[in-house]
């Protein structure tokens, strides 16, 4: 497909969906990220598998020469983070929002040949079917779910970044500059622009790579209602190293295959 375009890329604990893998099959959107809330241990750590695995959080990030507008929105619901770490990067923090890019359009090719991220149901003891109401990462509250990306029908491309396997869309605008739409999960709108071929980086990462750990795989299992026990952990599966100016801020390097995005099922 050829125009304009703005690169997607997911770092960290971030679950990739299609419609048809959640029951019933109804959705206004044609992949889905879910990015669990996991900032605050008390909400796994009773579980024995989780105990004492970092806290996870989840941001934006942008390089501002990519922003077309010269201000970054900043609302009590969308927050600029109050200590950036590099000068030429906007970060904001997504504390219950859903991200869509406002003028994508659906490509006709959505194969996933180069899709080699872990998938969730290879790693747990027993099968599931998400809902659409379920009581975890499908309600729209951010204490459970800190942001939903609902994207346009597009290639998902599986790279590297270290150990980890991140998740890679190009989603494609037409001949016009991309258009982020932010909505908080209490109605709350913002749109902002973006330059053509622009980066955006979406992480749930802990904060430092020290705190990388073996067992954040299971954090894509706070998605599952009751919580399913966790078998294994999944091995580095993706090959090609990602090529990017919009890597991570918070943690310059992914030493755990763990730390890597997922698909369901």
């Amino acid at each position: 497909m050829s125009g304009e375009h703005v690169r997607f890329q997911f770092f960290g604990v971030c679950t990739h969906i299609k419609p048809a893998a959640i029951a019933p099959r109804f959705a206004d959107w044609d992949h889905r990220v879910v990015l669990v809330n996991a900032s605050d241990p008390a909400r796994f750590e009773h579980h024995p598998k989780l105990k004492g695995i970092a806290p996870h959080h989840a941001t934006l990030q942008i390089l501002k020469r990519d922003m077309r507008d010269e201000k970054p929105p900043d609302r009590p619901w969308f927050r600029l983070s109050p200590d950036p770490v590099r000068s030429d990067t906007h970060e904001w923090m997504l504390d219950g929002v859903f991200l869509k890019v406002a003028n994508g359009r659906p490509s006709d090719n959505d194969d996933e040949e180069e899709n080699c991220m872990p998938r969730v149901q290879n790693f747990v003891d027993t099968d599931f079917k998400l809902t659409t109401t379920s009581p975890r990462g499908y309600l729209a509250d951010p204490e459970l779910t800190s942001c939903f990306v609902d994207l346009p029908r597009q290639s998902l491309r599986g790279r590297t970044f270290g150990e980890a396997s991140v998740g890679v869309f190009d989603v494609f605008t037409g001949e016009e500059e991309p258009e982020i739409r932010v909505i908080g999960f209490g109605g709350e709108l913002l749109c902002f622009r973006l330059n053509r071929g622009a980066q955006v980086s979406v992480c749930n990462l802990p904060e430092d790579s020290e705190k990388d750990d073996d067992r954040d795989f299971y954090l894509h299992l706070l998605l599952v209602p009751g919580m399913v026990t966790p078998r294994g952990a999944p091995s580095k599966t993706c090959s090609v190293p990602l090529t990017t100016d919009n890597a991570p801020v918070r943690i310059t390097q992914i030493t755990t295959a763990a730390c890597s995005n997922s698909n369901y099922p």
